[in-house]
């Protein structure tokens, strides 16, 4: 199954191999809204098991707001997140178009930056039925 199922694909969330990794989150849940934050360690690699411990360098934010409401009794939710990431990456783009020596990702890594925003929506139809979309 895709991960879309899951979670947001926009969201390049940080975690070792497994699917797990260091951090801090936050929730503030009210009636008719939440936020949440979170504040996570960086693999040395991507998908790798080591991390990296260069704290104040490599690392991931990330904010949602989730407010909810109702169309007709039946509920709604909407969710706006976004993130940004700061990690030892290569660009892919620097590997492929210079020039002076052939395509080598690993020669362009340097802590760089990578952010997305992702929003979801889910209505229930039906008191057992519902539709989500989401888009990145």
């Amino acid at each position: 199954m895709s991960w879309g199922l899951m979670a947001n694909q926009a969201w390049d969330f940080p975690a070792d191999s497994l699917g797990y990794i260091t951090g801090f989150a936050a929730e503030l849940n009210e009636p008719l809204w939440t936020w949440r934050y979170g504040f996570f360690q960086m693999p040395r690699n991507s998908n790798g098991t080591a991390l990296d411990q260069h704290f104040l360098q490599a690392w991931g934010m990330i904010a949602e707001l989730e407010r909810r409401f109702a169309v007709a009794t039946h509920p709604v939710a909407l969710r706006l997140l976004t993130y940004l990431n700061q990690a030892q990456m290569g660009s892919y783009g620097d590997a492929v178009f210079n020039p002076t020596r052939p395509a080598e990702f690993s020669a362009t890594r340097a802590f760089l930056k990578k952010y997305g925003v992702g929003l979801n929506l889910e209505q229930e139809l039906l008191r057992d039925v519902g539709v989500f979309s989401r888009a990145g």
